[in-house]
């Protein structure tokens, strides 16, 4: 559902009534395309003031200033004006005060005023002088999208206002039907009133000109008949040129709209049969494009079966604005009746115009998908394609295998040809079958593969492939998928790492019969080997990255299997790093207390490193009593391995998982280390332990690191900074604390969190600036002074500038981290020069107009 809109008191309305109706009756619009300038952007922008297009109609009404009259109005009006003009004397007529113009005023007797003959239209007689030129359709291309002139479409037509109203609101209820299907429910405010697509239709299609051949098209259209409301005009010539003033509505809501009138459709229709006129053509072209969006076969089935369209030339943009053919993006929405009229139609269901294997090519690959979160596909859309000559490629074989949808693997390992095999190893095809796909279907590929490169060339791709058959046997095992680790003993060298590591995946099966196949064959025990990759993610705080069988008993919480390798003598290596640090690890992980009693019994000081690797697992895991054995038996705390990016502190990882014992702990014994990572004082101000924060302060926390980093807030990350953090609480007390032990108030990304904010907080960091920086900080200020700009509130640019903010000051621009800009050049190329006002305040604050206003640098 949409969001509800913000209440907005009547004194906020009348403070800013002279300020909108000034722009509404300027000829301002409501609302506008994209980026066009409207009434509710330039509020929010200049005025910052927002309410929703509804919020403005509603109170206009309640103001009785409307922009527009009322058809019975309207009437009385154009009579008085002609009254008047019969007398020689020119009406001026106002609407709110606002004279209307002549324009206005046409377009309106166009609209509401009968004409006298409300007959047939008749057939446009061709122009017998030699100095007029025939008109020519040019804007009907595929390469020109322009506005036809429609030779007074609507004054020769009988006008209904109420039909007109009635068609309009049941075209905009397929919309919001439409788009809230889709998940766009927010998007629905953005559509116009019945009243507005009205005015937008005529506003673009309608032009006073003498009739010519576009009145032939639309007495071809009618079938000879009078269309009895103006909505049906606007609307067939909207659809004949590329639906121009229905931009805003889903193509499927026009399509369904269609449907439901058979006077529409069947003239529409019967126009694109009959005709040779090149109106048609281009016509059809765009029905045809429309009818694939909305999934509408039996617009699709007529245009390809009386030949209007050729299905292989025609090119269709996607959302991404990516070129496709027909069949490629009827597949990729899933149509699949649609895709039936297509492929029937000869449509190359291989052709494609994408050139990198990046994007989906060909209908095939368009109906599954490559890439994104995985949406399960029909799969009698895919028998369709496949059935029509599709090729399968490997890529897309290994993207379906990673989906794990084993119906469309099996209809593609059918139709794989045997020469794709090679391909199959390069994406890895055979590894991930045995990870994602059931055992039979894993088997079943993996097997077709190998016949495939036995029968085409003796195995050639077995040698040179032996490290991938490694992996995919170690996933066989940890699924237990006895038939395919048999298989593939046979087909890869034996070595004594390949064995263990398969040992080591067949313990986190559970499976015993695989435990002992593995042994059977001279799998150790008793080996010291590389994580294998199914559990590899989970091991980021080990130093050498290993496992062992019995400590991957220990993760599966196995007692059985555990009691099994003790007995083989598994124990017997403990007291060596590498297996204590795995054992360590695996008891961290699972919270098992009394083994990790069992383990220090063995081995009283383990190895500082192995027990804080643990110590770190065991934090994260919020496993406290693991946590606190291993503090007792000398785990450091004051140390960080960074390995990886993302590793950080014992007391970091405390306070991300919110343990009250482990932080008051570790604060005790870390009394005079020196703080490596400056993250936990973050960590701390986002839980809001005051106590905590006031420790980390005295043990001589960081307050002033990344305090100018605003790469993260301009990409909607949280703060990087802790002033910034405590902003972001809005917590006075915190942020007065912070600056009153060392945090520098010349903090953008803190500034820039308090003006979005606009509270106490604010008023704190402007106030301390001022005193800590009477004059001002050369080169600071610019992303400050950008995001008040902004957010177009002049009392907080004015608190910038109050401020002494360098004015000249870069900050890094929205192009990018290599591109910086002022204020002045931000606020010149992002509102093209219209806030002149806001321009020179910054002038005035010091503003250079001579100095470099953009610049990009190089690492």
């Amino acid at each position: 559902m949409a969001s509800r809109s913000k209440t907005i008191t009547q004194a906020q309305w009348e403070h800013h009534k002279p300020a909108i109706l000034g722009l509404y009756h300027g000829g301002l619009p409501l609302r506008g395309k994209q980026d066009a300038r409207n009434l509710i952007q330039v509020m929010k922008d200049e005025h910052n003031f927002t309410a929703s297009p509804a919020q403005y109609e509603a109170q206009f009404r309640r103001w009785e200033s409307p922009k527009n009259l009322k058809q019975n109005e309207w009437k009385l009006v154009l009579a008085k004006i002609d009254e008047l003009g019969g007398r020689g004397l020119k009406a001026r007529p106002k609407v709110s005060g606002q004279v209307m113009d002549a324009d206005r005023i046409n377009r309106a007797r166009r609209r509401y005023m009968k004409h006298r003959d409300s007959g047939k239209v008749p057939r446009a007689q061709s122009p017998t002088s030699c100095q007029v030129m025939p008109w020519r359709p040019r804007s009907l291309s595929p390469v020109n999208d322009g506005i036809q002139d429609p030779v007074s479409v609507v004054p020769r037509y009988l006008v209904d206002e109420e039909d007109s109203v009635r068609l309009a609101r049941l075209l905009l209820g397929d919309a919001v039907s439409v788009m809230r299907r889709r998940g766009l429910a927010a998007d629905v405010t953005a559509l116009p009133t019945c009243e507005g697509l009205l005015d937008t239709l005529e506003d673009q299609l309608l032009v006073e000109t003498a009739q010519d051949d576009f009145g032939q098209f639309l007495y071809s259209m009618s079938g000879g008949d009078t269309f009895t409301d103006r909505f049906v005009g606007l609307f067939l010539f909207s659809i004949a040129n590329n639906f121009a003033g229905l931009e805003s509505i889903p193509a499927e809501a026009i399509m369904r709209f269609i449907g439901q009138h058979e006077h529409i459709r069947s003239r529409i229709l019967n126009y694109l049969k009959q005709t040779l006129h090149s109106l048609s053509h281009a016509l059809a072209e765009t029905m045809f494009k429309a009818a694939i969006e909305a999934g509408d076969s039996t617009v699709t089935r007529f245009i390809l079966h009386n030949h209007l369209v050729d299905p292989n030339t025609v090119v269709v943009l996607d959302s991404r604005n990516l070129r496709l053919t027909p069949v490629e993006r009827a597949a990729g929405l899933r149509r699949l009746d649609v895709t039936k009229c297509l492929v029937e139609a000869d449509a190359d269901v291989n052709k494609t115009y994408e050139k990198t294997s990046y994007y989906d090519r060909g209908a095939l690959e368009c109906a599954i998908g490559k890439w994104g979160d995985y949406v399960p596909v029909d799969l009698n859309l895919v028998d369709v394609i496949l059935d029509s000559g599709a090729i399968v490629r490997a890529d897309l074989l290994a993207a379906a295998i990673r989906w794990g949808d084993e119906g469309v693997v099996n209809r593609l390992m059918s139709r794989l040809s045997p020469a794709e095999h090679r391909h199959c190893f390069d994406f890895e095809v055979l590894a991930d079958a045995a990870q994602y796909l059931g055992s039979d279907l894993s088997l079943r590929v993996v097997r077709q593969l190998i016949h495939a490169c036995q029968d085409l060339h003796d195995n050639q791709c077995l040698g040179p492939n032996q490290k991938q058959l490694r992996v995919v046997m170690t996933h066989a095992a940890k699924k237990a998928n006895i038939e395919l680790v048999k298989l593939l003993l046979l087909l890869i060298d034996q070595d004594q790492e390949t064995l263990d590591h398969g040992l080591a995946a067949a313990v986190s099966s559970g499976s015993r019969d695989m435990v002992h196949l593995l042994l059977n064959y001279g799998a150790n025990i008793g080996a010291s080997i590389p994580k294998p990759p199914t559990t590899r993610k989970r091991s980021r705080h080990l130093r050498k990255c290993v496992t062992t069988p019995l400590a991957e008993a220990i993760r599966a919480s196995d007692n059985e299997l555990i009691l099994f390798f003790e007995q083989k003598g598994a124990l017997a290596k403990i007291i060596e790093d590498d297996h204590l640090e795995a054992a360590l690890y695996a008891v961290a992980e699972t919270g098992n207390l009394a083994y990790l009693q069992k383990l220090l019994q063995l081995v009283p000081s383990p190895n500082v490193g192995a027990s804080t690797c643990a110590l770190l697992s065991a934090i994260e895991a919020n496993h406290e009593d693991i946590a606190m054995a291993l503090i007792a038996v000398g785990a450091t705390v004051d140390s960080l391995f960074i390995h990886r990016l993302d590793d950080y502190s014992p007391l970091t990882a405390a306070l991300r998982v919110a343990s009250s014992q482990l932080v008051s702990t570790l604060l005790e014994i870390e009394a005079h280390c020196k703080f490596d990572d400056p993250g936990i004082i973050l960590h701390a101000i986002q839980r809001g332990d005051i106590a905590i924060i006031k420790d980390l302060v005295f043990m001589g926390a960081d307050l002033n690191f990344n305090k100018n980093n605003t790469w993260y807030l301009k990409r909607g990350h949280g703060p990087r900074s802790p002033l910034a953090a405590a902003v972001l609480t809005g917590d006075s007390i915190l942020v007065e604390y912070l600056l009153e032990h060392g945090a520098d108030p010349a903090n953008s990304e803190a500034l820039q969190i308090a003006l979005r904010q606009k509270g106490e907080v604010l008023s704190i960091l402007f106030r301390e600036f001022r005193k800590r920086y009477p004059c001002g900080l050369p080169g600071f200020g610019g992303g400050v002074l950008q995001c008040a700009l902004e957010l177009s509130n002049s009392t907080l640019l004015h608190l910038c500038l109050d401020a002494k903010l360098d004015v000249n000051s870069f900050s890094e621009s929205e192009n990018g981290v290599r591109a910086e800009m002022n204020a002045l050049g931000f606020l010149i190329r992002k509102y093209s020069g219209k806030r002149q006002a806001s321009i020179v305040e910054l002038l005035d604050a010091g503003g250079d107009v001579n100095a470099i206003a953009s610049r990009t640098w190089q690492p």
